[in-house]
Protein backbone atom coordinates (compact mmCIF):
# COMPACT_ATOMS: atom_id res chain seq x y z
CA UNK A 1 0.00 0.00 0.00
CA UNK A 2 1.21 3.41 -0.78
CA UNK A 3 0.67 6.25 1.13
CA UNK A 4 0.79 10.26 1.18
CA UNK A 5 1.69 11.64 4.09
CA UNK A 6 1.01 15.48 4.57
CA UNK A 7 2.85 17.06 7.77
CA UNK A 8 3.73 20.55 8.79
CA UNK A 9 2.02 21.75 5.12
CA UNK A 10 4.72 19.45 3.52
CA UNK A 11 3.13 17.12 1.08
CA UNK A 12 5.42 14.13 1.11
CA UNK A 13 5.60 11.44 -1.59
CA UNK A 14 8.49 8.80 -1.21
CA UNK A 15 10.55 11.37 0.66
CA UNK A 16 10.19 13.91 -2.22
CA UNK A 17 8.30 17.21 -1.45
CA UNK A 18 5.74 18.77 -3.54
CA UNK A 19 7.84 21.66 -4.43
CA UNK A 20 10.04 19.56 -6.38
CA UNK A 21 6.95 17.55 -7.85
CA UNK A 22 5.96 20.89 -9.24
CA UNK A 23 9.37 21.82 -10.75
CA UNK A 24 9.48 18.38 -12.43
CA UNK A 25 6.60 18.54 -13.84
CA UNK A 26 6.77 22.07 -15.11
CA UNK A 27 10.48 21.00 -16.71
CA UNK A 28 8.91 17.93 -18.49
CA UNK A 29 6.22 20.53 -20.01
CA UNK A 30 8.61 23.09 -21.06
CA UNK A 31 10.81 19.96 -22.08
CA UNK A 32 8.33 18.30 -24.73
CA UNK A 33 7.42 21.98 -26.12
CA UNK A 34 10.90 22.56 -27.17
CA UNK A 35 11.13 19.31 -28.47
CA UNK A 36 8.22 19.15 -30.07
CA UNK A 37 9.17 22.62 -32.00
CA UNK A 38 12.40 22.08 -32.75
CA UNK A 39 11.52 18.11 -33.93
CA UNK A 40 14.03 16.64 -36.02
CA UNK A 41 11.76 16.14 -38.45
CA UNK A 42 9.34 18.30 -40.28
CA UNK A 43 6.54 15.85 -41.40
CA UNK A 44 5.93 15.66 -37.87
CA UNK A 45 2.37 17.35 -36.88
CA UNK A 46 1.29 18.48 -33.75
CA UNK A 47 -2.41 16.56 -33.72
CA UNK A 48 0.28 13.48 -33.24
CA UNK A 49 1.88 15.15 -30.17
CA UNK A 50 -1.47 16.35 -28.14
CA UNK A 51 -2.15 13.77 -25.98
CA UNK A 52 1.37 13.62 -24.68
CA UNK A 53 0.60 17.87 -23.73
CA UNK A 54 -2.50 16.70 -22.49
CA UNK A 55 -1.77 14.41 -19.78
CA UNK A 56 1.36 16.36 -18.93
CA UNK A 57 -1.02 19.44 -18.97
CA UNK A 58 -3.66 17.48 -16.03
CA UNK A 59 -0.73 15.99 -14.22
CA UNK A 60 0.43 19.89 -14.01
CA UNK A 61 -2.78 21.15 -12.90
CA UNK A 62 -3.32 18.66 -10.25
CA UNK A 63 -0.07 19.08 -8.96
CA UNK A 64 -0.94 22.54 -8.94
CA UNK A 65 -4.35 21.82 -7.00
CA UNK A 66 -2.38 19.99 -4.74
CA UNK A 67 -0.24 22.63 -3.57
CA UNK A 68 -2.81 25.66 -3.19
CA UNK A 69 -4.96 23.23 -0.74
CA UNK A 70 -1.50 22.01 0.70
CA UNK A 71 -1.01 25.97 1.27
CA UNK A 72 -4.30 27.20 2.07
CA UNK A 73 -3.87 24.09 4.97
CA UNK A 74 -7.11 22.59 3.56
CA UNK A 75 -5.11 19.13 3.64
CA UNK A 76 -3.18 19.27 6.37
CA UNK A 77 -2.55 16.58 8.74
CA UNK A 78 -4.17 13.79 6.98
CA UNK A 79 -2.62 10.59 5.86
CA UNK A 80 -3.95 9.49 2.14
CA UNK A 81 -3.95 5.71 0.67
CA UNK A 82 -3.79 4.51 -2.06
Amino acid sequence: MLGITIVNNELLYLGIGIELLLLVAIGLVIWAMVRSSIGRKKTYSFEKKKPVFFILFIVLLILILLFILNWKGYITQSVWHF
